[in-house]
């Protein structure tokens, strides 16, 4: 970075390299993505993703409630991250009952669970259980994709086909599914629930 100073102000002139590489993404996409609100009801299956979470937590605030269902090993990240973004989560084992007759449902689901390592019935299973904790009008949100850490840079993980994803939304009786786009080599991926 270099600095020209004019009349006691200074300016920042970016440097060539500074704009060569200038991070291209927006860096509250993924928050924008999802759509939460102060407020909402949020369920967040899977732990891929601490970062989000926290951020999802904070969005709601204080009237809203953030759950997570994941790997019991997972808990200690994203409570971790919760707790620096100043957020509060509910933490679940992935093999505990995600919702209950006395619970209230959630607003929106958020599945980040990796879909290329699931079978056909597991993933029907994943987005059916997800839709069945999404109250009457609410969201599902898909998260695939992403990358993993190569020997020089990062390779794209493995993700499911886009025609793929929709049918299974559409399997489930989500209405208005669609891709709502891809960052970082994350496809975000958006259905209803009838009301």
């Amino acid at each position: 970075m270099a600095l020209v100073t004019a009349k006691n102000y200074i300016i920042r002139v970016p440097t060539m390299l500074e704009r060569l590489f200038k991070s291209r993404a927006l860096p509250n996409a993924p928050l924008a993505m999802v759509g939460a609100k102060a407020g909402n009801r949020v369920l967040i299956i899977g732990t891929r993703f601490p970062g989000l979470t926290a951020e999802l937590a904070r969005a709601t605030g204080l009237n809203g409630h953030t759950m997570v269902v994941g790997a019991e090993a997972d808990r200690a990240a994203m409570e971790a991250a919760a707790t620096g973004a100043g957020a509060l989560i509910e933490f679940h084992p992935r093999e505990a009952p995600v919702i209950s007759s006395g619970t209230e449902p959630f607003d929106v689901a958020v599945a980040t669970h990796p879909l290329a390592g699931l079978s056909d019935a597991e993933r029907a299973r994943l987005i059916g259980e997800a839709f069945a904790a999404v109250r009457p009008g609410g969201r599902l949100i898909v998260v695939d994709g992403g990358s993993s850490p190569g020997l020089l840079w990062r390779v794209p993980a493995q993700a499911i086909d886009a025609p793929t994803v929709l049918k299974l939304l559409t399997a489930a009786g989500g209405l208005a599914v669609r891709v709502l786009g891809t960052i970082n080599n994350l496809t975000y991926y958006e259905a209803r629930k009838n009301r």
